[in-house]
């Protein structure tokens, strides 16, 4: 697989002397009630922190729909463009803070595990259980990859390794007799 740039989006990033973005919990009740989202009963007696990391993640939940309405709704031929456009800017913006690309992009691939979780709890479709768990286990595996990207070798990365191997063939197994059972009823523990 090649793992190329697919387009080249120059975002200038300015130089290191800005201070970088502290958003406090005020803000973040301000800009929810511009958008019509009702806050007022969130987080309603709670500690500060469980306080600001619910309003933040209604926050992400309006502007990650507002992105994905934005990518997949381009005009035809231009939702690679957005997409890379999208990712240039919002790599420019995280350098802004103390976080590497490779952390936040793990925060969201752990926070896509929380969101796979609550999927199997929402009421419509039926669930495919085997699927959501391959999905959550592909996931953890993942997060797993992206921290041994950073660091390899060590004592965390020790069971690393075979932690991210594992639930790689788990989640493989899982999806592989999933297939076998939807493209195979009838098949019998025998059959093989």
């Amino acid at each position: 697989m090649n793992f190329e740039t697919v387009c080249e989006v120059d975002v200038d990033c300015g130089s290191d002397e800005r201070p970088r973005p502290e958003i406090d919990t005020a803000q973040v009740r301000t800009m929810l009630d511009a958008w019509g989202i009702e806050v007022h009963e969130l987080a309603a007696g709670t500690n500060s922190l469980v306080e600001r990391a619910q309003l933040l993640a209604a926050a992400h939940a309006v502007l990650g729909h507002a992105l994905r309405a934005t990518i997949v709704e381009a005009p035809l031929g231009h939702c690679v463009q957005t997409w890379c456009a999208a990712s240039a800017a919002a790599e420019a913006a995280l350098m802004r803070t103390d976080t590497t690309v490779s952390e936040q992009t793990q925060f969201e691939v752990n926070w896509v595990r929380e969101r796979i979780a609550m999927l199997a709890t929402h009421p419509g479709p039926t669930p495919k259980p085997a699927l959501l768990a391959a999905a959550s286990l592909a996931t953890e595996a993942v997060s797993t990859l992206l921290a041994l990207e950073r660091g390899p070798v060590g004592e965390g990365a020790l069971s690393g390794w075979p932690s991210a191997i594992s639930n790689l063939s788990l989640a493989f197994h899982l999806v592989n007799d999933e297939h076998s059972d939807l493209t195979q009823p009838n098949r019998t523990s025998f059959d093989w």
